[in-house]
């Protein structure tokens, strides 16, 4: 397709350059057991780039639980909603609704839960 690129493996370093002109972040995980108990951090760092998201249909994705990640169940329903996605094109306010989201999500959020959770039992 015209739109889609193939650019093999790259650095991590590269990764803000191409998170600057991809519409629609992709997180196509086969159906494992392996898959089903992984969190795919990948989802949040789309959001954090105020990118569309479409993911394979993971527990980790559900447990989001927001219309910001498109949950897609099977291989025929991941494209259509990548190419829904895509032709929807961004609005500055739906990006800010993700990096807003991902934030809730940061390390440094999960680090003051787990502190406020273990300060209970102290």
């Amino acid at each position: 397709m015209p739109n889609v690129r193939w650019v093999g493996q790259q650095p991590f370093a590269a990764l803000p350059g191409y998170l600057r002109v991809i519409d629609v972040g992709l997180v196509p995980y086969l159906d494992t057991a392996f898959n089903r108990g992984s969190f795919p951090l990948k989802m949040l760092e789309y959001l954090a780039a105020g990118r569309a998201v479409v993911c394979t249909d993971l527990p980790a994705a559900r447990w989001l639980a927001t219309d910001l990640v498109c949950v897609a169940a099977g291989p025929d329903e991941f494209a259509v909603q990548a190419d829904r996605l895509g032709a929807a094109g961004r609005t500055p306010e739906l990006a800010a609704r993700r990096r807003e989201f991902a934030t809730r999500h940061s390390w440094e959020c999960r680090a003051k839960q787990f502190l406020a959770a273990i300060g209970d039992r102290a």
